[in-house]
C-alpha cells in the first residue's frame, strides 16, 4: 500500500490535470493538501478494511 501511494503522489504532483480530474476542481488555485485529503481517505479505508480481516494495515 506505502508503495502505491508514493507512486500516485508523485505521478499526481507531476500532473495537474490528473490532479484536477481526481479532486473534481479547476487547475486555478488546485492546491496540493486537497490530493493528500483523498489519499488519507484511501489509507483509513485500506486500514479498516485490513481490520476487519484481522490483519495489520
Amino acid at each position: 500500500m506505502g508503495e502505491a501511494l508514493s507512486q500516485s503522489q508523485r505521478v499526481v504532483a507531476d500532473r495537474d490535470a490528473l490532479s484536477t480530474m481526481l479532486v473534481g476542481g479547476v487547475a486555478d488555485g488546485f492546491d496540493l493538501a486537497e490530493v493528500g485529503k483523498m489519499f488519507s481517505r484511501i489509507t483509513e479505508a485500506h486500514t479498516k478494511r485490513m481490520a476487519a480481516l484481522g490483519l495489520a494495515a
